[in-house]
C-alpha cells in the first residue's frame, strides 16, 4: 500500500492462481468489503482504468489507520485465504478552514423530491451533516429523474471570493438504489454568464459493492481563484433506470482569513 496526495491509498497485490481459474478479487477495508472486481470477459474490458490487481481507495478520513486484506475467488465462488493485513495511516488531509458557501442559496436544475420548498435552497449548505450512511436520514437530499438528466447545482457565494477547495458528500447505498454519480465537474464564474471549468472529482472504484457508505468527494486546487458562482454538474449513475443520487453537504472552502463564515449549530 502507498499513501498518495490528499490521503488516498494505492493498493496493489500479486495475481492469484487457481486450478479452475481466478475470477476476481474482494478487497476489505477494516474487515468490510469495499471492492469486488472480475476478470475481463474474453479478454476485453470497456473501462480503460480497469486494473485486476490494484485499486486506489479515495476520500478517506484524515489521520486514520486503515487495514486492508484481499481474497481471490474462482468461477465457482470459492474464496482463497485472505492476504496478510496491511495497515496505513492517511496522515493529515488538508481541509481548508473557511467554508465560504455556508448558508449560501443555490438553484437546482433537476427534480427534487426529498425536501420541501421552504428549505431546499439552503439545505445543502446549512452545515448540518448526516449521522449515518442511510437514505432514511433526513440530512440527505435525494434526486431522481427517469431520464437520468444532468443534475446542475449553482451556488451563489454573494460576492467575488477566493476559492480553492470543493467538497461534496455523496451516499452509496445500493440496497436503496442510491448510487454514487458517474462524474462530477466543477465550474466557476464571476458574473453567472461565462463559466470556466475547474476540474473533475476523482471517482472511487466501487464495482458491485453493496455496503452502504458515505463519500466526501474532494477537489483541491494548487492556487485559489476568484469566483462568486460555483456550478456543480453531476452525471447520475446510469447503471439502473431507477438509480437515485443523494447529497448531504456541499462546501466551497478557502484559506483566506478575511472570508470566514460562522458555523451554524
Amino acid at each position: 500500500a502507498k499513501l498518495l496526495t490528499d490521503g488516498d491509498v494505492a493498493l496493489n497485490w500479486d495475481a492469484a492462481t487457481d486450478n479452475i481459474g481466478v475470477c476476481g478479487y474482494y478487497v476489505y477495508r477494516n474487515g468490510i468489503m469495499i471492492y469486488k472486481n472480475q476478470v475481463p470477459i474474453n479478454g476485453r474490458q470497456s473501462n480503460n482504468n480497469y486494473k485486476l490487481t490494484g485499486l486506489t481507495d479515495v476520500y478517506l478520513n484524515s489521520n486514520t489507520n486503515y487495514s486492508y486484506k484481499v481474497r481471490a475467488y474462482d468461477f465457482a465462488n470459492n474464496l482463497s485465504e485472505p492476504t496478510s493485513s496491511i495497515t496505513i495511516n492517511t496522515g493529515v488531509i488538508p481541509i481548508f478552514p473557511n467554508n465560504v458557501s455556508l448558508g449560501c442559496p443555490y438553484t437546482i436544475s433537476f427534480p427534487d423530491y426529498k425536501i420541501d420548498s421552504k428549505t431546499k435552497n439552503t439545505k445543502l449548505t446549512d452545515g448540518k451533516y448526516s449521522n449515518s450512511a442511510s437514505a432514511n436520514d433526513s440530512a440527505w437530499v435525494g434526486f431522481h429523474d427517469n431520464e437520468q438528466k444532468l443534475l446542475v447545482i449553482l451556488i451563489d457565494l454573494g460576492k467575488v471570493t477566493p476559492v480553492q477547495q470543493f467538497i461534496v458528500d455523496f451516499l452509496n447505498e445500493p440496497k436503496a438504489l442510491v448510487y454514487l454519480p458517474e462524474e462530477v465537474k466543477v465550474l466557476f464564474s464571476k458574473d453567472n454568464i461565462g463559466f470556466i471549468s475547474v476540474g473533475e472529482f476523482p471517482h472511487p472504484n466501487l464495482s458491485d459493492v453493496e455496503t452502504a457508505s458515505s463519500y466526501k468527494f474532494r477537489l483541491t486546487l494548487t492556487n485559489s481563484l476568484d469566483a462568486r458562482y460555483i456550478k456543480f454538474v453531476i452525471k447520475p449513475n446510469e447503471r439502473w433506470f431507477d438509480a437515485l443520487t443523494f447529497i448531504d453537504e456541499i462546501e466551497v472552502r478557502n484559506n483566506a482569513s478575511s472570508d470566514k463564515r460562522s458555523t451554524k449549530k
